[in-house]
C-alpha cells in the first residue's frame, strides 16, 4: 500500500511539474510574440502617404494600424468647415461678388 501510494504521489509530482514547464513555455512564447516596437512617421509630402503605407502593408513583420477617428473630433471639424465656408460666402457677399438672400426672404421660407 505504502509502495502505491509513494508511486501516486511520484506521478503527481511528475505531472505537476510537467504543468509548472507547460506554463512557463507558453508565458516565454507570450512574451516572445508581444515584442513589438512601435514606430511614428511624420511624413513631409502628403501625398505620398498612400504609397509608404502600401510599402509598408508588403512587408510581413510590419502590421500597419491605422488610427481610430475620434467622432467627437470629425464632428467638430465638419463644423468648422461650416463655419469656414460661411464666413468665405460673407465676404464674397460683403465684396459684391455673390448675391446674398434678404433675412426677410430666408425667414419667409421657413
Amino acid at each position: 500500500m505504502k509502495r502505491l501510494v509513494d508511486l501516486v504521489m511520484q506521478l503527481l509530482k511528475i505531472q505537476k511539474l510537467q504543468m509548472v514547464s507547460s506554463r512557463i513555455k507558453k508565458c516565454k512564447a507570450r512574451r516572445q510574440n508581444n515584442i513589438m516596437e512601435q514606430l511614428i512617421l511624420n511624413i513631409k509630402n502628403i501625398s505620398k502617404i498612400p504609397f509608404l503605407k502600401e510599402l509598408l502593408k508588403r512587408l510581413e513583420f510590419v502590421e500597419v494600424v491605422e488610427p481610430k477617428k475620434n467622432p467627437a473630433a470629425t464632428k467638430k471639424t465638419k463644423v468648422l468647415k461650416g463655419l469656414e465656408q460661411s464666413v468665405k460666402e460673407v465676404n464674397l457677399i460683403k465684396a459684391g461678388k455673390l448675391k446674398g438672400i434678404p433675412a426677410k426672404d430666408l425667414l419667409n421660407e421657413l
